[in-house]
């Protein structure tokens, strides 16, 4: 079940040589939409309500952890990703990861391609959600790749 299943985001990278890999780059804001939805504003599956998605914590890091110059791919992982979904039923979730912790998900940019997989991302349900849909503790996915604007030339670490 896809809870928003459009969003952009501005980052910021460094291009070059021998850049470290924690805190390589940063996402400063993100916003969340369903698809021909205003900014904000979600499908929910199969009840059709409506929610509203926000990245809350922000900024979130890009961390590298490796660079293979044979693909020109470089590697890592995105962390303090924390996400809030209301519902106008009163039903509020937290995304980040395990026991209200900020979460991860690993990455990889190859050329203007930059796809998140995996990770560590749960929910925590409060009181009013349908128990059916949603439990503290499920997994959350948040697979996915963006074609960057200005993408930028890591060579390293």
């Amino acid at each position: 079940m896809s809870i928003c299943g459009d969003s952009g985001f501005t980052s910021s990278f460094p291009s070059g040589t021998n850049l470290p890999g924690a805190g390589l780059g940063q996402v400063s804001s993100w916003a969340f939409h369903g698809t021909g939805a205003p900014v904000g504003a979600c499908g929910m599956g199969p009840t059709g309500g409506t929610s509203t998605s926000l990245a809350t914590g922000l900024p979130y890091l890009f961390n590298a952890a490796s660079y293979n110059a044979l693909t020109a791919t470089t590697t890592g992982t995105f962390t303090g990703l924390r996400f809030t979904v209301k519902f106008l039923d009163g039903c509020l979730l937290q995304i980040g990861g395990p026991g209200g912790t900020t979460g991860t998900l690993n990455w990889s940019l190859h050329g203007s391609q930059l796809a998140f997989s995996g990770g560590n991302l749960t929910l925590s349900a409060n009181f009013a959600c349908d128990p059916l849909l949603y439990n503290s503790g499920d997994s959350v996915s948040a697979n996915g790749t963006y074609t960057l604007t200005a993408p930028p030339t890591i060579t390293s670490p």
